[in-house]
C-alpha cells in the first residue's frame, strides 16, 4: 500500500501534509516517508512540523525525508536537526550534511563536534560531526576540527581515542581533497 500511495504522493502533498498531525506516531512516520519520497520542496512545510514531533522515530524519519529534497530550506532544516535531543538523530543529520556538502552547516557541526547542545555530548554524534566537517573540507571546517582535537574537554570525556582518531581522519581527508593531495 505504501508503494502505491508513494506513487500518487506528488499530486497529493497537501492532503498528506494534513495527516502529519495524526496522534499515531507510526502513521505519521509513514506519512513522513511518503512525503520525502516525492523529493518535492512543497513537502518541506509539512516536514518542518514533524522535525519537532514528540516521537524520536518520527523526527528521525523526517531527517531522512528532508535529506532527500534538494532545497535551501531542507539544508536549514537539517542544520536545525543538529539540536535534536536524541544523539542518533543528531548523528544522522550530521552525516547527511557532510554527504550533501552543506557548507553553511560548518558552525553548527563545529558546535556538535565540541559536544555543545542537548543530543551532542555522546561520542557518536560528535564523531559524525567531525567526519562531516572533513567531507566539507573548508578552511573553517579544518579550523573547527583542529580546535576540537586540541580541546581539553575531549580529554575529560574519557573517549579521547575515538574523537582524536575521527579528527585525524577528517584532517587527512581534507589534506587529500586539496589540489596536489595537500602539498
Amino acid at each position: 500500500r505504501v508503494d502505491m500511495i508513494s506513487a500518487m504522493a506528488p499530486r497529493h502533498i497537501g492532503e498528506l501534509g494534513k495527516r502529519t498531525s495524526d496522534g499515531r506516531w507510526y502513521f505519521v512516520r509513514n506519512v513522513v516517508g511518503i512525503l520525502g519520497s516525492t523529493r518535492d520542496p512543497a513537502a518541506l512545510q509539512h516536514l518542518n512540523r514533524t522535525l519537532r514531533h514528540g516521537d524520536t522515530r518520527v523526527r528521525r524519519e523526517t531527517i531522512r525525508a528532508v535529506a532527500s529534497i534538494r532545497d535551501v530550506l531542507a539544508e536549514q532544516m537539517l542544520v536545525a536537526a543538529l539540536s535534536d535531543e536524541d544523539a542518533q538523530n543528531v548523528g544522522l543529520a550530521a552525516r547527511y550534511l557532510g554527504s550533501l556538502g552543506v557548507r553553511m552547516a560548518v558552525p553548527a557541526l563545529a558546535a556538535v563536534a565540541r559536544g555543545d547542545g542537548r543530543g551532542n555530548r555522546d561520542p557518536g554524534p560528535r564523531i559524525e560531526a567531525i567526519e562531516a566537517l572533513g567531507k566539507l573540507a573548508t578552511p573553517e571546517a579544518e579550523a573547527a576540527i583542529v580546535e576540537v582535537a586540541r580541546s581539553r574537554a575531549i580529554l575529560r570525556s574519557g573517549r579521547v581515542r575515538e574523537i582524536q582518531s575521527a579528527a585525524e581522519g577528517a584532517l587527512a581527508a581534507i589534506a587529500r581533497a586539496r589540489p596536489n593531495g595537500g602539498a
